[in-house]
């Protein structure tokens, strides 16, 4: 759509997406002097997909900009930008949207000048000369250069269009209002550019206030400078309005002065935030129980009813007895008390679902939160719902709903004669939280199920010893698996594990995460592992796959989905003693020319390709399939004889013209890369010796809470990356880089473990150890 002068268009209950006019200029709505209303629609898979240029009265309300982009050419945003112009902005999702020509960190020292198009770039928002105020919103996740969340700038120099757009040659009207932005009761996390993650405010012509909101949590990628925000020191910033701006008890600022009504996260943010989640067509961080954010703003919640997912502000989310409103966009409401006095877990879950109370629950409230009592079992005996022929041991999540098991297990009663799996997510987010999910067997073969718009967030939990695939993932725009182990689960042959892999899927999604996880020794028979094929924007970074087996690939199968151009990304992964006879290690091709995918920082070796085995089949206590009524797992195959050969996929098939290497990454053993299609640059080794010369061959505990291989001493994958690898930490949680070999010049190094780190969290030694300092007691002790 284009809007010109004196028109005026309304999109409600609209979806745009895959929009692209070649040049990122409003690739989905260009409004040149008219005005725009939006309600309830969602922009999606476009290139810079809103321009705003010299109009005003704009109106943007429970909107969603998700998974759009630009490439740069023209100098702002991947998602809304604001020129001369002015805008309401409210209850929308400013999220996932990625500036792709980032290329590498602006030269140190880090510094941010006005003008020109650097700092003008943005993930998320590019407000320029204009005056917007955004209220009761989340921008979270977006990516770039400078200002990953938002940048707000002077529009100084002359016009900066890309040639060829005659219709801006009428607009007379640039330069006409001074730019005021006004952002309040909203979240901005979970950005990351290299500077000012959050903010980037470069106006001193105008103003940038901020009150009742939450800016923490966003990540530079090139070090400690101003992960929150930037603000230049001759323009006017306001604060002091009960914000919460950094963690860890550090703002994470440059420019500005916290006022005494502003704190900052003791902890960490993610202490705080629960990830992002889907829930009633928003996309939002919920707040955790005992955040400090909860009945932290002002009393008047300076002027907000409800909060972004519509649900009432002011509930007493501490049960203190005091009706205050919540810092940020989210209003956190009472935890479901699933501890069967009277409240039980299925209870639980139809109250979350239909928001309203069941048995005895508290009742469901938008977003909610089931809390498990800490070590509980929570076991299955049949099927409470079916899913065409198929059975599941819980009612179909369709709200927006977060379990805190607290150490809790979810099992399929040993004495259940059915078979069903457990979960199955149709609408809205399932957030699986520190729990372990063993012992299902399914006639549909996986475990856990996202289907018609359903997504899940498994974290810090365990998927272990089923007899169906760990998780199937299908068309999701929010899923992912972080700080999780995915083990030892089989995926006996049927039509529909011929499709899946044994561990974990994400088939036709958007946005799929795997980070900091290990996926190992599960065993399928298309895909072992990792199987993302069909995706748009996948992530699969820090993480381990070791040990699975399939009689086709054993590790990880990899697609991008045309047309959008929207790569998938692998970095800081060690790939190891997984068996196929098709790839061993991975399969990665790519069905889009427009999408560079990128292998960085990794590890590929020891991967053994194998010749296809038959299945080993033993009936154990009534079991099918050499399965027991256990659901335990009595028969693997067996390993294949390992070919070595450098013309066959040993441990990589790169079946892409666009997918690149050369990003400090270690493939194969003995001399003999084992990979099809693949060009190697400079940075790119093969190791001389054994695979246990690169990494200690054995999963072990090297920290964290994830099984992982540490690097052997004397690594070539030892700060063999650069200063930069767009990681700051590993799969443990240890800072990147470190200076693993001693040499003084702290480098990446490739796999998911840094080699000698340290813990992120650890303020004391991070820095090295300063012999200058000392440590002393009372002066009246020796």
């Amino acid at each position: 759509f284009q809007v010109e002068q004196y028109g005026d268009l309304t999109l409600r209950d609209t979806t745009i997406s895959g929009a692209n006019d070649g040049y990122g200029v409003g690739s989905g709505v260009l409004v040149n002097q008219g005005r725009l209303t939006l309600e309830n629609t969602t922009f999606a898979l476009s290139h810079a997909p809103l321009w705003l240029v010299a109009s005003y009265n704009n109106i943007i309300e429970n909107s969603v900009f998700r998974h759009n982009f630009s490439t740069g050419s023209t100098p702002f945003s991947a998602g809304i930008t604001s020129l001369d112009s002015s805008v309401d902005i409210s209850n929308t999702a400013v999220v996932n949207n990625r500036l792709l020509s980032a290329g590498g960190p602006p030269p140190p020292p880090f510094t941010v000048n006005r003008g020109g198009s650097g700092p003008s770039l943005s993930g998320g928002m590019s407000l320029i000369q204009s005056e917007v105020t955004v209220t009761n919103s989340t921008i979270s996740k977006n990516q770039s250069v400078y200002g990953g969340g938002i940048t707000v700038a002077e529009n100084t120099g002359g016009p900066r269009f890309a040639s060829g757009m005659p219709e801006f040659v009428r607009n007379s009207t640039r330069g006409m209002i001074q730019n005021n932005v006004t952002i309040t009761n909203s979240t901005i996390t979970e950005n990351e550019s290299y500077v000012a993650a959050g903010i980037l405010n470069l106006t001193y012509l105008g103003t940038l206030s901020i009150q009742g909101s939450i800016i923490a949590g966003n990540k530079e990628l090139s070090g400690p400078f101003a992960a929150n925000i930037y603000s230049d020191p001759n323009g006017v910033i306001n604060v002091d309005a009960n914000n919460i701006i950094g963690d860890r008890g550090y703002s994470g600022t440059y420019g500005v002065t916290l006022g005494a009504s502003d704190s900052s996260f003791i902890n960490a943010a993610e202490d705080n935030l629960y990830p992002l989640t889907v829930t009633n067509g928003q996309m939002l961080h919920p707040l955790k129980v005992n955040s400090s954010a909860i009945d932290g703003n002002d009393l008047l919640c300076y002027g907000a009813i409800t909060d972004q997912e519509g649900k009432g502000r002011g509930k007493d989310g501490d049960d203190d007895g005091s009706f205050i409103c919540d810092v940020g966009a989210f209003e956190h409401t009472l935890p479901i008390m699933a501890d069967g006095a009277p409240c039980t877990f299925a209870s639980a879950i139809t109250s979350a679902n239909n928001d309203t109370s069941v048995g005895g629950c508290q009742p469901g409230k938008g977003h909610d939160i089931i809390m498990l009592p800490e070590n509980s079992t929570q076991s299955f005996a049949a099927a409470a719902y079916t899913f065409y022929a198929y059975g599941f041991a819980s009612e179909a999540i369709t709200s927006g709903i977060t379990i805190e098991g607290n150490g809790s297990t979810f099992e399929r009663d040993p004495a259940a004669v059915d078979d069903f799996d457990l979960f199955l997510v149709s609408n809205d987010q399932l957030n699986l939280i520190n729990s372990t999910v063993t012992g299902f067997y399914g006639d549909l073969g996986t475990t856990l199920l996202t289907f018609n718009g359903g997504n899940i967030g498994i974290l810090n939990s365990t998927i272990t010893n089923n007899v169906a695939s760990g998780l199937v993932d299908v068309g999701s725009i929010n899923s992912s698996v972080i700080n999780s182990t995915v083990s030892n689960n089989q995926y006996i042959l049927t039509s529909l594990s011929a499709q899946f892999a044994a561990g974990v899927s994400s088939i036709n999604s958007v946005g799929f995460e795997l980070r900091n996880s290990t996926i190992s020794d599960n065993v399928g028979y298309f895909t072992g592992g990792v199987d993302i094929r069909n995706g748009v924007m996948q992530t699969v970074e820090n993480s381990t796959i070791s040990g699975n087996l399939a009689a086709t690939y054993g590790g990880l199968v990899s697609s991008t989905l045309p047309p959008f151009g929207l790569a998938n990304s692998f970095n800081g992964l060690t790939i190891t003693n997984n068996e196929g006879s098709a790839a061993g290690g991975a399969l990665m091709f790519n069905n889009d020319p427009n999408a560079n995918s990128l292998i960085t920082n990794s590890i590929i070796s020891g991967n053994v390709l194998t010749t296809p085995v038959p299945r080993t089949v033993t009936l154990s206590g009534g079991g099918l399939l050499g399965i027991n009524q256990q659901g335990g797992l009595l028969q693997t195959l067996s390993s294949g004889q390992n070919t070595q050969g450098i013309t066959e996929p040993r441990e990589l098939y790169l079946s892409a013209s666009n997918t690149y290497l050369n990003g400090n990454n270690v493939f194969g053993f003995n001399g003999d890369s084992g990979t099809v299609g693949a060009t190697f640059g400079p940075s790119d080794q093969v190791p001389v010796g054994p695979t246990s010369d690169v990494i200690e061959t054995n999963l072990a505990d090297n920290g964290g809470t994830t099984l992982t291989h540490a690097l052997a001493a004397g690594s070539i994958a030892i700060d063999s990356g650069d200063t930069f690898c767009n990681l700051t930490s590993d799969q443990v949680g240890n800072i990147r880089p470190w200076d693993g070999d001693g040499d003084n010049d702290a480098r990446c190094d490739a796999g998911a473990v840094e080699s000698g780190s340290i813990p992120v969290n650890d303020i004391i030694f991070k820095d090295g150890f300063d012999p200058v300092i000392l440590l002393r007691g009372p002066a009246n002790k020796p």
